[in-house]
């Protein structure tokens, strides 16, 4: 609350370099268990789309050779954990059944 007007500038926003943090902020909110209208619309949704995109990208490099090939330790990381959540986790299971 501020007694006064203001302008407030958010930071939810999603990418590739800190996939463990946004994870481990995900991780925190299930264990406190934060109310939906204050998570990240759709996060659960979004990392379907991450690793799709990823799928994409490498089997681009293995075919043809195509796209940049040099994936960041922060993003291997990332990816790595992300499926773990995403085999692990109901919360990303039940993003499984729903499609």
């Amino acid at each position: 609350y501020t007694p006064r007007k203001s302008l407030v500038f958010g930071g939810n926003f999603l990418h590739s370099y800190n996939i463990v943090g946004q994870l481990q902020v995900t991780a925190i909110e299930d264990i406190t268990k934060v109310e939906p209208r204050y998570l990240y619309p759709y996060f659960v949704e979004m990392s379907w789309f991450v690793m799709e995109k990823y799928r994409r990208h490498l089997k681009s490099i293995e075919e043809r050779g195509k796209g940049n090939s040099v994936l960041l330790e922060e993003e291997v990381e990332g990816l790595n954990l992300l499926i773990s959540r995403l085999g692990e986790n109901p919360t990303f299971q039940a993003a499984i059944l729903c499609r």
